[in-house]
């Protein structure tokens, strides 16, 4: 077949495409090798957008418990809630927070995204010295003596988990137009513009 212009070749893509896939019995083998082809488009790249997917819930997860400490926070100090209540709701999250946090800090060691390990190392290492100091929780006692300290530290991690929040928001869109458009980017140039 001769390709004269960039219509013919995508004509050409979609009749390779056909012929590769008239040698399968099932759509479910065709998705099978497809996504366990290195060079189709899939392999790699699903399991980025998958992990970038993750990483959008559990940032959204750990910048909801933080909103909601400082929210308990504020409504204490505004004499909404009682110091044992906000006590109580702010200490039963904090553990799963602390949990969610390491295990968010330990996937980007183990997938090798240094810049996002050492964005999220600081306020895990705080986490740590916390519960190794047995500070992690509040005191019912001491809540409102400590209450402006306690407001700026969920601050801080409310900014911080923003910031992370933008990151992974950009780095979950970037994986899934590579996975779900991969076809167009596999001639792509340096010199030449995404949108040809």
């Amino acid at each position: 077949m001769n390709v004269e212009d960039d219509e013919d070749r995508e004509l050409e893509k979609l009749v390779n495409f056909s012929e590769w896939y008239k040698r399968f019995n099932d759509v479910r083998v065709v998705v099978k090798q497809y996504f366990s082809d290195s060079g189709g488009g899939g392999g790699k790249m699903a399991w980025d957008l998958i992990f970038w997917v993750l990483c959008f819930f559990i940032n959204i997860a750990l910048l909801a418990s933080s909103f909601y400490q400082l929210l308990s926070l504020s409504d204490l100090e505004a004499d909404h809630l009682n110091p044992f209540e906000a006590a109580t709701r702010i200490n039963s999250i904090v553990l799963p927070e602390f949990l969610l946090q390491g295990f968010f800090c330990l996937s980007f060691l183990l997938t090798w995204h240094w810049f996002m390990f050492i964005s999220t190392l600081p306020i895990t290492v705080y986490h740590v010295m916390l519960y190794l100091n047995r500070k992690h929780l509040l005191d019912v006692t001491e809540i409102f003596r400590d209450l402006n300290t306690e407001k700026k530290y969920r601050f801080v991690k409310l900014a911080v988990y923003l910031l992370l929040f933008t990151v992974v928001l950009f780095r979950l869109l970037s994986a899934s137009i590579f996975f779900f458009f991969a076809w167009k980017f596999e001639e792509l140039d340096i010199r030449t513009s995404l949108f040809y």
